[in-house]
């Protein structure tokens, strides 16, 4: 629960001007020879807002034309407005509260506006992720560096390697690339399901302190922009459906549940996480893999087992989906 804090909360952007309101923001701009990310702080313009969420597009972006920015940026506000709730409704609701101090390692909360400057609202930002042009491959970004003040250290908290500095904009945010959102707008749609269910996760899971690998956490994410596929008008070619060709081919160069940020990863975990939801319930499976405060095999187990009334054990719940993979 959040706690009472001295002082005053940031002062709120009240002045929403499509087109000129202006925020300085951190962005990943690359890594270094060791693979650390490296940011730096560039000026992000409002080009669409709601109740919901703010879209951003970073100031000198080459990808999006100027005569361009207001309608992007719109549609991906309406999309994301509209399937808000209906995704909330599975995968439970982001945090509304963000760390703002620790006492060693413990950490505490405030309400979200007492560090962010948009309160509770999400942020959309565009902008070349990586600044790696058009031969990048990562299509969206959450961070949970963001539910941090921006004096901490992200690394030591994480302990990650590949993540130093900052270098949080205190907030909800989410990022997503602007050079794909120019040449596969239904892709970037379906991403924005994708990295929401990451900052619900992150709220969640992460901070009542359940750890989640990747592979679970992407799974859930892949399975998020499935079960809105209908709903946000998708093809299965941009859609997580498409990865099924790679599954079936290559599905023994890695792990089920293993990660290694390849492609090929992607696709078995999605592969394992449509049969699994397919097979034992649907909205209801993921539901309580959200809510049942367990992480890993251990949350997918129990949440089979409830909802399905079984006693499956991982090793025998692995054992059947290999089983499908085999039938006629």
């Amino acid at each position: 629960n959040p706690v009472s804090v001295s002082g005053m909360p940031v002062a709120q952007i009240t002045d929403y001007t499509i087109g000129t309101t202006k925020k300085r923001l951190w962005t990943l701009s690359g890594t270094d020879r060791n693979g650390n990310a490296l940011y730096a702080q560039r000026d992000a313009v409002l080009y669409a807002y709601n109740d919901t969420c703010n879209v951003w597009i970073v100031s000198g972006d080459s990808y999006i034309k100027a005569d361009t920015r207001e309608e992007l940026a719109q549609k991906i506000a309406d999309a994301f407005t509209a399937f808000y709730p209906v995704v909330r409704a599975v995968f439970g609701n982001e945090s509304d509260n963000v760390y703002y101090s620790s006492t060693g390692s413990r950490w505490q909360t405030a309400p979200m506006d007492y560090l962010s400057d948009t309160g509770t609202k999400v942020n959309i930002v565009l902008y070349d992720l990586y600044t790696d042009k058009t031969e990048g491959k990562v299509l969206g970004l959450f961070n949970g560096m963001d539910y941090y003040p921006s004096d901490a250290d992200y690394q030591k908290i994480s302990g990650s390697q590949t993540s130093i500095g900052s270098d949080s904009n205190e907030g909800k945010y989410f990022y997503l690339d602007s050079y794909f959102a120019m040449t596969e707008p239904d892709v970037m749609i379906s991403t924005l399901a994708h990295e929401f269910q990451h900052m619900i996760n992150f709220g969640v899971k992460t901070m009542n302190g359940i750890p989640c690998d990747q592979n679970f956490n992407e799974m859930l994410s892949m399975l998020c922009e499935d079960m809105r596929q209908d709903y946000l008008g998708l093809s299965d070619k941009f859609s997580p459906k498409s990865r099924l060709r790679k599954f079936i081919s290559m599905y023994y160069t890695a792990g089920i549940r293993g990660y290694d940020d390849t492609a090929q990863s992607y696709a078995n975990a999605y592969a394992f996480g449509s049969w699994l939801t397919r097979r034992f319930g649907g909205a209801t499976l993921v539901k309580e893999m959200m809510s049942n405060g367990k992480a890993n095999d251990d949350c997918i187990v129990s949440a089979v087992n409830s909802t399905a009334g079984t006693s499956y054990s991982f090793n025998g719940l692995f054992a059947d989906f290999v089983k499908a993979c085999f039938e006629d």
